[in-house]
Formats: structure tokens, sequence, C-alpha cells
């Protein structure tokens, strides 16, 4: 009957391995580093332009923006695709800031050239919900995009968005 059970055991192992890499095939962590990648090149090219951009770059600008906030909203959708159910949102602000190269410093946060602004912050709305809101710096100032998910049985999935400039 030990036998059986040893047996049995590595059949429960087994099947647990494979549900875990289920799961993990549905996050590769490739993913997330890509849109890290991404969302830098776009944030570079933010950069480079000029702070209260003139009337000539506004096309560029807005054409800028436009790719930061896709960008983002790729990078925070491959991240929150990985997290658990129980997902904390003080770390989910950490990891998103960490890989996204977020400033943290009052010198950043205060700077309006465009793109050096980025922050994170996640926020827990209860009912299988969470927020995350995304602020960056712009030629006019400061936008934003906020996402919320709520988990499902296949994980983390965007459920509304909104973007523009954060309220006064």
């Amino acid at each position: 009957m030990r036998g059986w059970n040893a047996i049995f055991a590595c059949i429960v192992a087994a099947l647990l391995a494979s549900a875990s890499g289920a799961h993990a095939a549905n996050c590769p962590q490739a993913e997330i580093s890509n849109a890290a990648s991404a969302l830098q090149d776009a944030r570079n090219a933010l950069m480079e332009l000029s702070a209260g951009a003139a009337a000539e770059t506004a096309p560029q600008a807005g054409t800028a923006i436009v790719e930061m906030k896709a960008r983002l909203a790729a990078f925070v959708t491959a991240y929150m695709r990985c997290q658990p159910e129980n997902a904390d949102v003080d770390g989910i602000e950490v990891d998103l800031s960490r890989l996204g190269w977020a400033s943290n410093d009052d010198e950043t946060l205060s700077s309006t050239q465009p793109g050096r602004r980025l922050t994170f912050k996640a926020q827990y709305f209860g009912q299988g919900q969470i927020g995350v809101t995304v602020t960056f710096s712009v030629p006019s100032g400061v936008d934003m995009v906020s996402m919320t998910f709520r988990h499902a049985d296949d994980g983390w999935a965007e459920t509304g968005r909104h973007s523009g400039a954060p309220p006064r």
C-alpha cells in the first residue's frame, strides 16, 4: 500500500506542477521585460521633447503621448496578468515602479521635463478589484492613465481605463 501512496503523491505533485506551469505559461516573464523595454523607449521619445514644446512640435508631442499611454497600458496589463489572486497593492506599486524605472525623488517629481516624471500608484477597491494609476510628465504638464483590474478564474483582467490630465 505504501508504494501506491508514493505513486499517488508523485501524480498529485506532477498535476500541481503542471497547473503552476500552465499559469506560468500565461505569464511569461519575457512579456513583462519586453513591455518594460517598450515603455522605456516611449519614455525616451517623450524626454526628447522640450518642456512647453512649441506649436511646431505639437504633432510630435501628441504622437509621443499616445504611444506612452499605449506602452504603459501594455506594461501594466502584462504585469497584472502575472499577479496572484491575493496580490498586495503595496507590492504591485513597488514592482511596477522598479520594473518601469519610475521616478521616486522629489526633484524628479517636480520636474517639468517631458517623460522625466513617472509614478505608479496601486489601490485595492474591494470585491476583487485593483486600480493602477500612472502619472507622467508631458510638454504641457502632467498626464495619466488609470486602469482597473478584476480577478477571475484565469487571473487579473483589465475592466476599465481612463486617461487624461489628473484631477487637481
